[in-house]
């Protein structure tokens, strides 16, 4: 013991020598005075490292007394000398440890793993002002038309330079602690130094932490280099609250800068306006109120300003914290049954709609939560904004190529519109800063940033968010859903719902960059239409120009253009140009009037001299650019477009090029030196300038600085081509733009730009259109088989197929590649071609009813499956398939190979070897996906594929893409002809498709396809048609359409019993009942069902199925889609003491409630005696049956397993002629005597979650029965 004490006096004595250089102490005191601002001592990154280790270890030396005697084998002592040591401890150990403790800022805390995250998220005692309801209630702008309803009364920008945000000086950043770094986690580290040449002294002095990443093995590469060695230390506060008060809006705050940020002009003091817009709609918008920023014009977004009454969210700000959390409300009731504490059957009627017994409304998670989140800056040219997020399920934060699902792998967004091939890691043609999440729940909802100033967006593991922007405000936008759709939707009501399109607009284009001459441009139209192939709007790239200059034709090589375009018209077609917003600039004066009349109207974009600013696209020598911003550009935008049209009659304007691009990067001398075109930060953008490839920042328009507009100028041409095309053809217009931003839908359509002939950028165009369509412009599309490199027939078939189903169809390619016209490949591209075309031309009226939709309620027309099925995770992945609406499912194949690999099974082998391995097995005639929890019929042969929640293999011959009908959905349909005015003329009918319940739904909208504001007129018919039992009915909802319309044909898919005859309002008509393409199915009785229900020790789920009900492993979420007979859900437990709560549950339920099955005696006796066998759900699925093991096994319920052929039947009515101006009905009857025998019988299917399997039950009453059983 002597020795111990001897040798711990001796160390002590060292450390107060100093003898011990960087020491534990002398580091803790060094760490002192940093705090006391003297100046620390500089350590190298490992010496730093070492040190770090010893403070942190040294309080865990010696825990007790006794560890210490063991671990140095001391002899035993006497009391006297015990109390000596003991003494001696207190003095010499305990204490400094103490000390220690306090030193690094241990001593009053707790330091869990997941410290920081407890930090950030726990504010139980937030302030009670801000959960305040206010009763007010909210306007809205109308968004329908194209009329102004708001506009800033002046833009503010960086006209006169940078402003200066306050003369007072700020003091640097503190210096972090030890402990504020060491308690940051990898994945919580926010950058602190993104730009180039960060180091540990530059890092220090912006108060940040430098430290290497502690790695894992198991981390991908790209992760471990994008982790940051710079990053914000804990509880980095550079701003903070003043004054928090009430408002009409909602609330109103102050925040105060305490330190500089490193950046230039910090703002010393911002507001931030929390303002309840509407129950599902929070608007947060943080500004400096001493300077008027620059503020986005456009989107024309709606003016609140009353707060919205009971909105289902919650803001909590705390005044002692920096930032803000958003918690969202379930708008619906929660279904609990997982807790210990709670009844927790789960029981519901859905006729009769009362409130399950055990449910509540509840929180769900944190949707943005930046509270004590490192790194909130507002400085003149750079504001920075992070928060933690629910969920790693983040798509948008467009436009980029990626995979639907965005990567949080530390991923870059650079939103800056640019001329760029699309390739990934790269920012192209538009900006988008809108993004929407998954929860884990399956509630979504959605963030958007009104800016448009260049800037990062960063997603990292946390997951959390980071906005980077370089100018204007955070101006944030929150919808909070809970549907994918629904966020979707309000996302629309705030930028403009999408604008409806012509009908003709909806058809097959055919364009080529490189028909040289006009007979050649004829040549393609007349093979293309010779072979079949449905064709309504021929295209000409910039070659019909004269010198590539816009609003002219080459009077030589388009020599009878005018007459081209009036053929067009008489067969029924459609004509559109190229129109590039670059204007030619050296034309003699008086030779060229686009040129003149801007020059006079002053319209042009100006250099920092005043002068039109001058660049190069495909002009032969010099180009000037429209400012869209300026008033009277509208009217000189309408001159020239009115000269031409009078020239040449065209239906819509192509406009491209309008980034803006330039060949130059800058002028030819390119762009001065200053802060606009040199900013302090600049975001990724591609070639590390802000104007590489465009023009100078410092260039001059209308609204303000190119700085602030530059990704403004596509949507603004845009809106003012959108205008002119409507008023000189007084006719819906139709515009079709390369370069976008948010609300850019609500004018006009989108192409994505100028992709590869490959294989691979075919399957990134089905991301590519889902995006688009979230971003509300539904009417997207790719250019067909490629643009930029010679496709290969293989590619231009399948491509061809799944061309015809993007909701913008074009055919498109470069001058310098083969021509890829469907007839220039070759008979097997003609056949695709033709066939998937006829096959869009049929769904035409389907097609068109998702745009009408989408115009009123902002939805999507082509959508990812999750935006169905949100409560299966399993689709929050998939983006090689997609909707058209809810009802058709559209899977292309995406692969030459025959034999495909996907996952890790592909990445095992290198690209060589599987070339190598499957050279041999190209063109693919089958593909493999995933389909979600439905009745799926094959659109062409009419059977049922499958019940859903399983992958399939669907047969894919080389002239056929895949198409699925979802159980439950009526599509309206026409018989197809050679173009859209054709079609348009035939009769319609109807694809009827039932789910588990036999009802089906659908509705039809029509005009006259053409006229402005048809539906804001009441110019049009709705028609809704509905399917129960044996009968389906249509009625009008809506009738303002003059127009004739009749119904000729009707298909129901899934008639389980033979028909014996048909009536149409009350008359027989004939039929014919298919009862071909038979497959195997199980069933049984009910009761045997639920008697070897409970053969599994987890927990198990017995359903009622019903469409409108769907599952996760937590919770049942409702909503009513169609109202339906009774049914329950029961989830079962082997549990016995949950058993008896399920017992006396429905016997209680049983007396209150009346229940078709659950209520019987026998099934609640059952519940006592379950199985104990381990055998699977499998096995209850065999062919002949079930083995019987475990207690209570009867061997006789094996003979009530039966395989019956079950016919993939569907009912088709032809030659009908029914007008549906007036009310109809179409009804079928069966034999009564084969009824008779199917009464009890029900239907088995099986039904795999990650974490569950369980079976669903189909029980139908006595008047489904037609519908649904088999025989």
């Amino acid at each position: 013991m002597k020795g111990a004490v001897k040798y711990f006096l001796k160390r002590w004595r060292n450390i107060g020598n100093g003898r011990e250089t960087g020491s534990t102490e002398s580091f803790c005191n060094l760490q002192r005075e940093q705090e006391n601002g003297s100046v620390l001592k500089t350590h190298s990154p490992a010496e730093f490292n070492r040190l770090q280790q010893q403070c942190s270890s040294r309080s865990e030396d010696f825990d007790t007394l006794e560890e210490y005697i063991v671990e140095s084998k001391c002899p035993q002592i006497n009391i006297a000398t015990l109390l000596i040591v003991i003494l001696l401890i207190v003095v010499f150990i305990v204490l400094p440890i103490v000390y220690l403790l306090h030193c690094f800022g241990l001593l009053n805390s707790h330091w869990p793993a997941d410290e920081f995250n407890r930090v950030l998220t726990d504010h139980s005692h937030s302030d009670p002002r801000k959960d305040r309801v206010y009763n007010f209630d909210t306007s809205y702008a109308n968004q329908n038309y194209i009329k102004s309803v708001y506009k800033p009364k002046e833009y503010a920008s960086h006209k006169d330079g940078p402003k200066h945000l306050g003369a007072l000086k700020l003091s640097p950043p503190p210096k972090p602690t030890i402990d504020q770094c060491t308690r940051v986690s990898d994945s919580l580290r926010f950058d602190c130094y993104p730009e180039e040449g960060a180091n540990e002294k530059s890092c220090a002095n912006r108060g940040c932490c430098w430290a290497k990443p502690n790695y894992t093995t198991d981390e991908p590469i790209d992760d471990q280099l994008n982790i940051p060695y710079c990053y914000y230390p804990l509880q980095f506060k550079g701003y903070k609250f003043v004054n928090v008060s009430e408002t009409s809006f909602g609330s109103t705050a102050y925040l105060k800068r305490t330190f500089s940020s490193s950046y230039p002009k910090d703002a010393r003091l911002l507001k931030m306006d929390v303002k309840y817009e509407s129950q599902k709609r929070l608007r947060i918008k943080i500004y400096d109120p001493e300077h008027t920023r620059f503020e986005p014009p456009f989107p024309e977004v709606p003016v609140v300003e009353k707060a919205a009454s009971n909105p289902d969210y919650r803001v909590f700000i705390d005044e002692s914290q920096l930032g803000f959390k958003l918690s969202a409300i379930l708008p619906s009731h929660h279904i609990y049954g997982l807790e210990e504490s709670r009844f927790w059957l789960a029981l519901m009627t859905i006729w009769q709609r009362f409130t399950p017994f055990n449910s509540d409304q509840r929180p769900r998670e944190n949707v943005f939560n930046s509270v004590n989140i490192g790194g909130f800056v507002f400085a003149d040219q750079f504001l920075q904004l992070s928060a933690l997020l629910p969920s790693q399920f983040i798509y948008g934060l467009g436009e980029h190529r990626s995979s639907l699902k965005l990567s949080t792998s530390w991923q870059i967004f650079t939103m800056m519109n640019h001329d760029q091939v699309p390739s990934e890691n790269t920012n192209l043609y538009g900006s988008h800063p809108f993004y929407l999440v998954m929860e884990k729940s399956g509630n979504s909802h959605g963030v958007f940033l009104l800016n448009s100033n260049a800037m990062d967006v960063i997603l990292q593991p946390t997951p959390a968010i980071t906005f980077r922007t370089i100018g204007g405000i955070l101006d944030l936008y929150f919808f909070l859903g809970p549907t994918p759709s629904d966020v979707v939707a309000q996302y629309t009501d705030v930028i403009g719902k999408p604008f409806m399109p012509p009908f003709w607009g909806l058809g097959f284009h055919l364009c080529r960059f490189g028909y040289k001459t006009l007979t050649e441009t004829k040549e393609v139209w007349n093979r293309t239409r010779a072979a079949g192939i449905p064709l309504d709007v021929q295209w000409n790239d910039l070659d019909y120009m004269a010198h590539s200059s816009d609003f002219t034709y080459n009077q030589t090589t388009y020599a009878g253009l005018p007459q081209f375009v009036n053929l067009l018209h008489q067969v029924g077609m459609h004509y559109v140009p190229l129109i590039d917003p670059g204007i030619s600039a050296a034309e003699p004066a008086g030779t060229y009037p686009p040129y003149d009349e801007g020059l006079k109207l002053g319209i042009f974009v100006k250099n920092s001299s005043g002068q039109p600013f001058i660049g190069k696209v495909w002009n032969p020598i010099d180009t000037v650019w429209p400012d869209f911003t300026h008033p009277k550009t509208v009217d000189y935008w309408l001159d020239q477009l009115k000269s031409m049209h009078d020239k040449f009659q065209f239906d819509g304007a192509w406009i491209d090029m309008n980034e803006p691009s330039n060949f130059w990067s800058g002028s030819t001398r390119g762009c001065e030196n200053n802060s606009l075109d040199y900013p302090p930060y600049t975001p990724g953008v591609l070639g590390g300038k802000l104007f590489f490839r465009t023009l100078c920042m410092n260039s001059e328009q209308h609204a303000g600085k190119h700085y602030d507009v530059h990704n403004l100028y596509g949507f603004t041409e845009a809106i003012v081509t959108s205008f002119v095309m409507s008023e000189i053809r007084e006719r819906r217009p139709f515009v079709i733009s390369r370069s976008t931003f948010s609300g850019h839908g609500h004018y006009a359509g989108h192409w994505s730009g100028d992709i590869a002939s490959t294989w691979y950028d075919m399957k990134r165009s089905v991301p590519e259109i889902l995006n688009f369509n979230m971003f509300g412009i539904p009417l997207v599309g790719a250019d067909i088989c490629g643009f930029n490199g010679n496709t290969t027939p293989a590619l231009c078939q399948r491509w061809s197929e799944l061309g015809a189903f993007y909701p913008f169809s074009r055919n498109h390619n470069s001058e310098e590649n083969i021509p890829q016209d469907p007839v220039a490949l070759g008979p097997a591209v003609v056949q695709a071609a033709r066939k998937s075309l006829l096959t869009r031309y049929s769904l035409l009226p389907f097609l068109y009813t998702l745009f009408w939709r989408a115009h009123v309620d902002g939805t999507t027309v082509a959508r990812p499956l999750f935006f169905q099925f949100p409560l299966d995770n399993l689709t929050y992945e998939i983006d090689y398939e997609f909707l058209w609406g809810s009802d058709l499912l559209i899977v292309p194949v995406l692969e030459e190979e025959g034999f495909i690999l996907k996952g890790r099974c592909r990445k095992l082998l290198s690209s060589f070897v599987y070339k190598i391995l499957f050279s041999c097995s190209q063109n693919a005639t089958q593909v493999s996906t995933y389909l979600p929890q439905s009745l799926w019929y094959d659109f062409y042969t009419s059977t049922l594929v499958s019940h859903g929640g399983k992958n399939v293999t669907l047969d894919a011959p080389l002239d056929t893409i895949p198409l699925l009908v979802r159980g439950g959905s009526i599509l309206p349909m026409q018989e197809p002809s050679a173009t859209t005015t054709m079609t348009r003329k035939n009769n319609l009918y109807l694809l009827a498709a039932v789910d588990e319940l036999g009802v089906a739904a659908g509705e039809l909208y029509w005009d006259d396809g053409d006229s402005l504001n048809s539906y804001e007129e009441s110019l049009y018919i709705l028609l809704k048609f509905n399917l129960s039992g044996a009968q389906l009915s249509g009625s009008s909802a809506h009738w303002g359409y003059p127009g004739v319309l009749t119904l000729g044909k009707v298909t129901v898919l899934g008639v389980k019993q033979p028909v014996t005859s048909v009536f149409i309002n009350q008359a027989a008509t004939g039929f014919s009942y298919d009862t071909i393409n038979k497959s195997g199915l199980f069933y049984r009785t009910v009761k045997d069902i639920i008697w070897r229900w409970d053969i599994r020790k987890e927990a198990k789920t017995l359903a009622y199925y019903h469409p409108i009900l769907a599952h996760d492993s937590e919770t049942w979420i409702w909503k009513k889609r169609l109202q339906a007979a009774e049914m329950s859900i029961l989830r079962v437990i082997e549990n016995e003491t949950r058993r008896d709560r399920i017992r006396d549950g429905l016997e209680e339920r049983v007396k209150r409630k009346r229940f078709l099955w659950l209520g019987h005696e026998w099934s609640i006796e059952r519940l006592r005696k379950p199985y104990r066998t381990k055998r699977r759900v499998e096995d209850l699925l065999e062919e002949d049956g079930p083995s019987v093991g475990g207690q209570g096994g009867d061997r006789r319920d094996r003979q009530e397993w039966k395989m019956c052929q079950k016919p993939a039947e569907f009912l088709t009515v032809e030659n009908l002629s029914v007008q549906l101006s007036e009310p109809f009905t179409l009804h079928w009857e069966f034999n009564v005597d084969f009824l008779v025998r199917m009464i009890n019988s029900g239907l088995i299917n099986r039904h795999t979650t990650q974490d569950s399997e369980y079976l669903l039950i189909m029980l139908y009453p006595s008047w489904w029965l037609p519908m649904t059983v088999m025989p």
